[in-house]
């Protein structure tokens, strides 16, 4: 169309590479060879973190992966069964913010049978 771009990196919780803004706007009239500032979303700086404990392993990665985060999961061997498969702790903590693609370890309970 004749315009020169030029674009700029801006904060917006919008996904990264999404045009949020632009200069001159939408439909003004300007000389061919002007300039158009496309401000860029850079994504999110931080999203909150869903606290997923007590939550069974499985529902806890679709929670945490729907928000944008990678998920880790670690066991860890418990005498109690009722904590076989959820989740017993997680880092970064629920509530804390985080960037998307955050790497999320859960620690996940594993019942550990004993014979005695």
């Amino acid at each position: 169309m004749g315009f020169a771009v030029a674009p700029r990196d801006v904060e917006s919780d919008e996904a990264a590479g999404i045009v949020v803004a632009q200069n001159p706007g939408r439909n003004e009239l300007v000389p061919v060879g002007s300039t158009v500032t496309l401000s860029v979303s850079e994504g999110p700086s931080a999203t909150a973190v869903a606290d997923v404990t007590n939550q069974e392993v499985d529902t806890a990665k679709t929670t945490l992966k729907a928000s944008g985060f990678e998920i880790k999961v670690v066991f860890t061997g418990t005498d109690d069964p009722s904590l076989d498969g959820v989740v017993i702790s997680q880092d970064p903590a629920g509530g804390t913010g985080a960037k998307p693609s955050t790497v999320v370890t859960l620690v996940v309970g594993q019942f550990l049978m004993t014979t005695g």
